[in-house]
């Protein structure tokens, strides 16, 4: 999971630096941050639940217990995840195309309810990030971002 998020992050790094950024005037900087083996283990659970059960869990299904687990393994104060998913029917995604996915999503979306702003996580570097992402039955990719600070 490490070598992943590493790899998706010089993905976007070359993406950014040849110009074609996903999303050319939001760029994802969280994409850059350091990636922690625990973080990526908790993205990769809830990305996983959100396959089993075809559906973006949102903030939601986030308990306590998840979030001072994210705390304690990285040292940090404060904790969020964001969560996305691709068009349905698009099992054969790359990494790179779920995450570019994932990133637009984030940068047009406000939160469910009016909520957190998902942009005001994916668009500021953090002190440790895990990323996961799964898919479902229906074709569809979930992912989720965990940042820390």
């Amino acid at each position: 999971m490490y070598v992943k998020n590493v790899l998706v992050a010089l993905l976007f790094a070359i993406i950014v630096l040849a110009g074609q950024a996903p999303c050319p005037a939001n760029e994802p900087l969280a994409y850059y941050s350091r990636p922690h083996r625990a973080l990526d283990r908790l993205a990769e659970g809830y990305a996983r639940w959100m396959a089993i059960h075809r559906t973006q869990g949102g903030h939601h299904g986030w308990s306590e217990g998840r979030w001072q687990a994210a705390l304690r393994a990285t040292g940090g104060s404060r904790a969020a995840e964001i969560t996305a998913e691709t068009w349905p029917n698009q099992p054969n995604l790359s990494w790179e195309e779920q995450w570019a996915e994932y990133a637009k999503d984030w940068s047009r979306s406000r939160g469910q309810g009016g909520g957190a702003n998902h942009w005001g996580v994916a668009g500021r570097r953090h002190r440790w990030i895990g990323t996961g992402s799964a898919r479902g039955r229906n074709g569809t990719w979930y992912g989720c971002l965990i940042a820390v600070d």
